[in-house]
């Protein structure tokens, strides 16, 4: 197993702009990093050596940086995925990298049978979002129009699952609320698909 480097250890959290883009992008890798293990919190912490309450709030809340309380756990987490250093938990699409970079290739290697599984998991979800979208704009092309010449009330009828998402299509919010995690989870399977896709060979590092 390669040593792990500690970032600097700082204290404070401040409430910034930044910091808060840095607990968003800490939240989604280790969120990403979990959903390797397929398994749920509780057993990926046993997994890792720590507690589930600190996993959890380090998937739910993030933080922005590192602290004393926070280190030794940091490292447990980066040793058992093979991240080469603390610091990585805050570089945007971490997985992407970890599947692309030849110093991050012990992640795959350690991680190759779960890394195939989600492969195909993540092309099962893209493939089924993408058909409901398409079943539920063809199923009702006119349920905005009915949406607004007869709002909702309490005596209406409650609707369907894919009346409300045909309903957000056509309004443009489903695309709005879709975006930033498609953008997401495209990346994400590209890395997949690169390393997984037909059995093809790694390519070499890109940073």
């Amino acid at each position: 197993m390669s040593e792990i480097k500690a970032g600097p250890t700082l204290v404070t959290e401040e409430s910034t702009p930044e910091s808060a883009q840095r607990k968003g992008v800490f939240r989604q890798n280790i969120t990403d990093l979990v959903y390797v293990l397929h398994v749920n919190q509780k057993q990926a912490a046993q997994m890792i050596g720590v507690q589930y309450k600190w996993l959890w709030r380090m998937a739910k809340k993030g933080i922005s940086r590192i602290d004393d309380r926070n280190l030794p756990n940091l490292q447990k987490v980066a040793a058992y995925f093979e991240v080469p250093s603390t610091d990585e938990f805050w570089r945007e699409g971490l997985i992407c990298w970890l599947l692309a970079s030849q110093e991050a290739c012990p992640f795959v290697e350690k991680f190759k049978p779960n890394l195939e599984e989600t492969y195909l998991r993540e092309s099962a979800k893209l493939a089924s979002v993408k058909n409901q979208l398409m079943e539920a704009i063809g199923n009702h092309p006119d349920i905005v129009l009915r949406i607004r010449s007869s709002p909702q009330t309490s005596k209406s009828p409650a609707m369907t699952v894919e009346e409300k998402l045909a309903a957000l299509v056509d309004l443009g919010t489903y695309d709005k609320l879709k975006e930033s995690y498609d953008a997401q989870r495209a990346s994400i399977h590209e890395a997949y698909e690169r390393e997984f896709s037909d059995d093809k060979t790694r390519k070499t590092a890109t940073g």
